[in-house]
């Protein structure tokens, strides 16, 4: 059995929320905790992974065979000019952000020694118009992919994890 920890932060760029004159020095970017919603999304991803892959069955028994942390790292860059640019012209521009995705698993004997730390991460972008709506039914919602990229990413771990001999 293995035991499942997700844990994690979401990087939003703010340079378009901040209002002239404030700190001029400050970062554009902000780290938040991730939510509930997400940290559940990040563990279904990782179970559903796991269990897919033979090796293991998923259960909260503190008497694990295996503990698994799992640190999430979500980053959105949004462009806020070409997010006005897609306002003014009501959509037929379409406004774009690019995301990164990147999962640091941290492999945990039952006694909590560490047999190995495996970092995966992957980046996408994507595009959004009202123009795009009548093709919705063919196509992913960001919310599917980025089920499908927790998904992958958990799956590369799994298989590094076993050709390093971490499991």
């Amino acid at each position: 059995t293995i035991t499942i920890v997700v844990d994690g932060t979401i990087t939003i760029d703010q340079a378009s929320l901040r209002r002239p004159g404030d700190c001029q020095l400050c970062s554009d970017m902000v780290m938040l905790p991730i939510g509930d919603g997400m940290r559940e999304r990040v563990f279904r991803q990782a179970e559903k992974a796991y269990v897919d892959s033979g090796l293991f069955a998923v259960g909260m028994d503190t008497a694990a065979d295996l503990q698994v942390e799992i640190e999430t790292s979500l980053v959105r860059d949004y462009f806020p000019k070409l997010r006005l640019l897609s306002s003014f012209t009501l959509g037929i521009v379409p406004s774009y952000s690019e995301h990164s995705t990147k999962i640091v698993t941290v492999f945990k004997s039952p006694s909590g020694h560490i047999l190995g730390t495996i970092e995966k991460s992957e980046r996408y972008a994507s595009w959004l118009s009202p123009l795009f709506l009548p093709l919705a039914p063919f196509l992913s919602l960001p919310k599917d992919f980025q089920n499908k990229v927790l998904y992958d990413l958990h799956r590369a771990t799994l298989d590094e994890a076993v050709a390093h001999g971490i499991i």
